[in-house]
């Protein structure tokens, strides 16, 4: 091999390497996210479908508290390679972050094709997973959305998708507590045609100036949808809506902490929030890069909140409603979850230069802890 075909030969690896999880092989998050697009456009121009299962192990953390990282590495590569076996050689399956794996599923025949893929990955999941702590019971929960014609949007169609995952995942809890593997067929669920041109114009303005928010307005009684937030702890850290549940939660959605009413709301509820130190997850939610918020905390001595970012994907702002499309921003919103991801206060403030209302979320937050 000469010079030029080894460096050829390096740059291929480098890019694989850059487009794939390492410990399980799979796509990662941005290369899976990318692929769905293209498939997305193709089916755009060829009239095609595109169905994408998004595929959850269920109390996953529970692995790792009781058998070990090991085990737990050892259950996602083997779930990994299960789904790759389970659906066609050209289907990709990617790792979206922690215990979730995106599997999209193209061409003639989609919707059927990504429910028969489905049934495929819960049937080779359902085997108990050989680990250096034991075999492990492994079972999941599936979200299946197929996207309508036309539609171009590779986020909005996971963010269906995940929602679908979590319906699976109520509808199929057992009484021991486990969950099986669970489908939720497309036609039972929220329909990604609906929410692709979901767009709500004026819902907030900007200094009088109305702006559009992309994706559905959560309420309150609803299941929080998930999302990946990142943090910096010493290095880019993922949060997840599971990483905060199992304590009341508050959510404060700033438009930038570089902002003075941004950074009052921030040093507000992390004040209200001293007397209920270790009984509540708080975060607040923006767009500014980590190491921003991360310096933001410091200077301004927040103790009892973190910070988190959406820079990377805006997947918390689509599927929480926020997203403010023609500034890529969140808009200003306060959110108090129960302890099972419940959604008992919600406010999008509807001029994004106003304060919340504080006294509403803290009087539903403390309701919570009594």
């Amino acid at each position: 091999m000469d010079q030029v075909e080894r460096l050829r030969a390096e740059l291929a690896e480098a890019r694989r390497q850059a487009r794939t999880d390492p410990l399980t092989e799979a796509w990662n998050r941005r290369a899976i996210i990318e692929l769905l697009y293209r498939e997305l456009e193709r089916a755009r121009r060829e009239g095609g479908r595109v169905g994408v299962l998004f595929v959850d192990l269920d109390r996953f953390k529970r692995i790792n508290d009781s058998r070990g990282h090991a085990a737990g590495d050892a259950v996602l590569r083997e779930a990994a390679a299960r789904m790759r076996a389970a659906v066609r050689p050209y289907d990709p399956v990617g790792r979206y972050g922690g215990d979730e794996f995106v599997v999209i599923v193209a061409g003639a025949g989609a919707e059927r094709g990504a429910e028969r893929a489905a049934a495929a990955i819960a049937a080779g999941l359902r085997r108990p997973v050989a680990t250096p702590a034991g075999a492990v019971p492994v079972t999941a929960s599936i979200g299946v959305a197929v996207a309508p014609a036309g539609a171009r949007d590779p986020e909005r169609l996971i963010a269906a998708a995940d929602r679908a995952m979590y319906a699976a995942k109520r509808a199929g809890r057992l009484p021991n507590g486990r969950g099986g593997v669970h489908t939720a067929p497309p036609t039972l669920l929220p329909r990604v045609g609906k929410e692709q041109h979901m767009a709500r114009t004026g819902a907030v303005t900007f200094k009088g100036a109305p702006l559009t928010l992309a994706g559905p307005e959560l309420t309150v009684g609803q299941q929080a949808p998930d999302f990946t937030l990142r943090y910096f702890d010493g290095g880019l850290q993922e949060l997840r809506l599971a990483d905060l549940t199992g304590k009341p939660v508050l959510i404060s959605v700033v438009p930038s902490l570089d902002t003075p009413v941004c950074a009052t709301q921030t040093r507000r509820f992390d004040g209200e929030l001293a007397d209920s130190a270790g009984r509540v997850n708080a975060v607040t939610v923006s767009c500014d890069l980590p190491f921003a918020q991360a310096r933001f905390c410091g200077a301004e001595d927040i103790a009892n909140m973190r910070t988190a970012s959406d820079y990377w994907d805006r997947s918390f702002g689509a599927a929480w409603g926020t997203l403010v499309e023609e500034l890529r921003i969140l808009a200003r919103a306060v959110y108090v979850l129960d302890a099972d991801g419940a959604v008992v206060h919600a406010q999008v403030v509807a001029e994004m230069t106003d304060e919340p209302d504080y006294a509403a979320a803290l009087a539903a937050l403390r309701s919570l802890l009594r």
